[in-house]
């Protein structure tokens, strides 16, 4: 019996050690992992969601420098460590918004068009974002002009938004307003009145007139009837919203600024310049205290502000505010391959035609003529350099006029000798490039050029020259150098 329980001791001993070694060794894995792995992934995740707030925080403080470093960072970071598909396209996302706020649509454009294929994946998950997501890639693609894209992206935002959220659901008015001034600005008035009432009728709906949401998509109609041209039905929401945004927002916010400047266009329209005058300056006075005298958003209102003093004779004033509106333009213009340098536009001329709603560089101090033709007059602005002649002509556009072949004949008062070909639109204005032969100074010539046509001008800017005198460079200097002016935002 002894001998039984002394051998029971010791198998019970003999277990006891096994299982205090077998504690120890979960207890010593289980810090393994620790130190080896779960440590260092809080540590890198620790490092990365700092990296992601601190670019936010920069984001939302306006601070688009710093918040492109911070994602930037965090993209790589998220790449290097093999982080999540999901994780990785946020951060090329905020990575993207940063860049849209430095301007740099292009680079915004690629990281969005990577991230995209993702967030396509995890729709289910993530409709509601997805939708925005959409909305902020349609508003970059329509900065680089690349209208057919932005439509599509505003229509799948929106049908998006009404399958996550309802039809008339709050969601739904940023991208409504969003599509409303897209389409204003193409000049399809007849999309974006209803896009700009639907708007309006859900904030009305949902939050009561008197709310900010409410007097914006009220501003936004009011930018959209002075398109088609309804000045006095423009100006009266345009007042209307300005004593809710005023009251509601603060009278120095953006949306204030804004509705001033389209109270001013509505009130220009009618022929009230001093009353314009003063809407107009008040929207300056308060985007200069916001966003300081050297801002982008500036030149808008001083190019109505411009237009305004010219149409009152005052022609000193108007040149004042044309060139700063110019210096401010060329301080902030990116330099892409199709466009000039600044270099190269060092000793050129910057002709802006308010008339005309035009700006474009001249080699040399153009000369300006007017003609009649068939009944319709014709604007031509035209300058010499060497061997070669650069026009800019125009015309105003009657109601329901047809666009064709004797339209640019006319404009150019040359022959048409090669097909047109599609050029990039600008604001809505469709391009077509073109070939003439024509007489210049009593001698044979050729040009090229591009021809734009929309709802109220039809233009032609055209170089011509002998055909042994073609400069490319110089040729494509002026021809892309051209760009119309938009006074509405």
């Amino acid at each position: 019996m002894k001998s039984l329980h002394v051998q029971r001791m010791r198998a019970e001993k003999k277990h006891a050690r096994l299982y205090l070694v077998l504690e120890i060794g979960t207890i010593t894995l289980a810090l393994f992992l620790y130190v080896a792995v779960y440590r260092p992934k809080e540590k890198i995740d620790a490092e990365w969601n700092q990296a992601i707030n601190l670019g936010q925080v920069a984001l939302d403080t306006g601070d688009f420098a710093k918040a492109q470093k911070e994602f930037q960072f965090s993209v790589e970071f998220a790449e290097k460590h093999k982080m999540g598909a999901l994780d990785i396209a946020s951060c090329q996302d905020s990575l993207a918004d940063a860049d849209r706020g430095l301007e740099n649509y292009e680079d915004a454009v690629l990281l969005d068009e990577r991230a995209q294929p993702v967030f396509e994946k995890y729709q289910s998950r993530w409709e509601g974002r997805y939708a925005d997501f959409l909305v902020k890639l349609a508003a970059s693609y329509e900065q680089l002009g690349r209208y057919g894209e932005a439509e599509t992206a505003y229509k799948r935002a929106l049908l998006l938004q009404e399958k996550t959220f309802g039809s008339d659901a709050l969601p739904l008015v940023s991208t409504l307003n969003a599509m409303a001034y897209f389409y204003y600005d193409r000049d399809h008035d007849e999309i974006a009145e209803p896009l700009a009432k639907r708007s309006l009728a859900i904030c009305q709906s949902r939050r009561g007139p008197r709310d900010p949401c409410s007097a914006w998509a009220t501003s936004m109609l009011s930018l959209v009837y002075d398109g088609e041209g309804k000045f006095t039905d423009a100006e009266h929401l345009a007042r209307e919203a300005l004593s809710v945004l005023e009251t509601s927002l603060g009278s120095q916010t953006y949306e204030v600024a804004s509705t001033l400047n389209r109270l001013g266009l509505a009130l220009d329209g009618q022929g009230r310049w001093r009353e314009a005058e003063v809407a107009f300056n008040k929207a300056l006075a308060i985007r200069q205290q916001r966003s300081g005298a050297e801002s982008e958003d500036l030149v808008v209102i001083l190019r109505n502000l411009s237009r305004v003093y010219s149409e009152e004779g005052r022609k000193q004033e108007a040149a004042v505010f044309r060139k700063r509106a110019e210096e401010i333009s060329a301080n902030h213009s990116r330099v892409s391959p199709a466009m000039p340098t600044a270099a190269q536009t060092a000793e050129w001329h910057r002709y802006t035609n308010e008339d005309g709603n035009f700006s474009v560089l001249f080699p040399t101090e153009p000369m300006q003529s007017v003609r009649e033709q068939n009944g319709v007059v014709i604007h031509t602005i035209q300058a010499t350099s060497g061997s070669t002649v650069y026009v800019v002509a125009y015309q105003k556009m009657k109601s329901e006029q047809a666009v064709d072949e004797s339209t640019l004949k006319a404009l150019t008062n040359c022959n048409l000798v090669s097909n047109s070909s599609p050029s990039p639109p600008i604001r809505g204005y469709v391009g077509f490039g073109f070939g003439i032969k024509c007489r210049v100074q009593d001698k044979n010539a050729i040009g090229i050029g591009n021809f734009y046509f929309g709802k109220h001008y039809a233009f032609s800017v055209l170089a011509m020259f002998p055909s042994a005198a073609s400069d490319a460079i110089t040729v494509n200097r002026f021809t892309h150098s051209f760009s119309l002016i938009d006074p509405s935002k």
